[in-house]
């Protein structure tokens, strides 16, 4: 995560605190946002290498929209989705996107950082 510039998209507080400490301890810069359109904001000045994001927040676009959006920008970001609501249509709409998977909640520290290794690795 060393050198990484991470953005992690929750509305659920507890987890944006939880992900930023956890990365920052592995030397990632992250940003952190409880609102899609307010990281779409923050990814105009500053574009991450890794989107963290929750599938459901309360603003009129899910997580995947705001990846798309941000994916416009830079082909090669890569995209962790988190949901608690995991489904079999979900997880079509994550295999069609480049560079995503989805990771279910809730999760350890082990999980979140296997699967941002893993999406980091996965061919454009």
């Amino acid at each position: 995560m060393i050198g990484k510039k991470i953005l992690v998209v929750d509305d659920e507080a507890p987890f944006r605190i939880f992900l930023r400490k956890l990365l920052e301890r592995l030397g990632a810069s992250v940003e952190t946002s409880a609102s899609g359109l307010v990281a779409l904001e923050i990814a105009n000045r500053e574009m991450p290498d890794v989107l963290i994001i929750d599938w459901m927040l309360k603003d009129s676009l899910d997580g995947l929209q705001i990846a798309a959006e941000l994916r416009r920008r830079n082909p090669n970001l890569a995209t962790v989705l988190i949901t608690g609501y995991p489904s079999p249509e979900l997880e079509r709409r994550v295999k069609q996107e480049p560079r995503t998977i989805h990771l279910s909640k809730p999760f350890e520290a082990d999980d979140i950082l296997a699967a941002i290794q893993a999406v980091i690795e996965l061919e454009n």
